[in-house]
């Protein structure tokens, strides 16, 4: 049986989409849109953090045909603007060319380790 602690947990990650998402209600499929990165802070009970750090972008498409933006988010304990930045620019990059590209960028990315601070 999961622990409150748990179910809290998995409470604050389902809020997730929210964040990536909080104009959800007035989204419309478009032609063109300015990629932009955000973050968001969630906070449990127990004081523990998650940041979590967004690309939203507008995916590819050959015919330009109308289409909903889609956003990148990365969940962590490390709090790091800059290196998620990074990452999150080479998700995007990758990500016009195609979607097996991006998953293996991110598959490395989880398998290495956080640099240390400086």
């Amino acid at each position: 049986m999961p622990s409150d602690q748990n179910k809290r947990s998995e409470t604050t990650l389902s809020q997730i989409p929210q964040f990536c998402f909080p104009d959800a209600h007035i989204l419309q499929p478009v032609t063109a849109y300015t990629s932009e990165t955000f973050s968001f802070v969630l906070t449990e009970l127990d004081g523990t953090k998650r940041f979590g750090y967004c690309r939203r972008l507008l995916p590819a498409d050959s015919t330009n045909s109308p289409r909903l933006p889609e956003v990148y988010c990365i969940i962590s304990r490390v709090g790091s603007f800059d290196v998620f930045d990074q990452i999150l620019n080479i998700v995007e990059k990758r990500r016009a060319h195609a979607w097996s590209d991006v998953y293996q960028f991110l598959q490395c990315v989880a398998a290495t380790p956080f640099p240390e601070p400086g």
